[in-house]
């Protein structure tokens, strides 16, 4: 594995999904190949006592940007998300579930999302001090109306 930041990094953390998670991360891999992008697939295996991480490591030889971190015992899916994030290298992450709930051809629409990313006048996102100011100018006029 390299540490070289690539374009998407899809964290999926796991327990117990030695027949669910392989056709799966096939999918992943090859919607990625065909893109022709850096990409990487991080399977975090949190404590299965099947062979979950013997699968993901067998698939790994054929598509090497898929890796798998491994803990010897169960912490919970929140806590194999955020080391999944944590090891993770991509600009762009998403966590996506071992049984393929959500297509991975979905992320078409998270990226016409992101490059919609709303904007304010001043050509970036507004911040919350942005909100907060418009919202002290909107109440401090109305109360120069109430006054006169």
């Amino acid at each position: 594995m390299t540490s070289a930041p690539c374009r998407w990094s899809v964290v999926i953390p796991a327990f117990n999904e030695e027949r669910r998670l392989p056709p799966y991360l096939e999918g992943v891999a090859a919607y990625f190949d065909g893109r022709g992008e850096s990409y990487e697939v991080v399977v975090v295996d949190d404590g299965s006592t099947d062979a979950t991480s013997a699968r993901v490591r067998d698939l790994a030889r054929a598509h090497p940007a898929i890796q798998v971190e491994r803990f010897d015992e169960n912490h919970g899916k929140g806590y194999a998300v955020r080391a999944g994030m944590r090891a993770a290298r991509g600009t762009l992450r998403l966590m996506a579930d071992a049984d393929g709930a959500t297509p991975i051809a979905e992320i078409r629409r998270l990226e016409k999302a992101i490059e919609q990313e709303p904007t304010s006048p001043w050509g970036r996102a507004p911040s919350a001090t942005d909100r907060w100011r418009a919202r002290c100018e909107r109440t401090a006029s109305s109360w120069a109306r109430c006054s006169t």
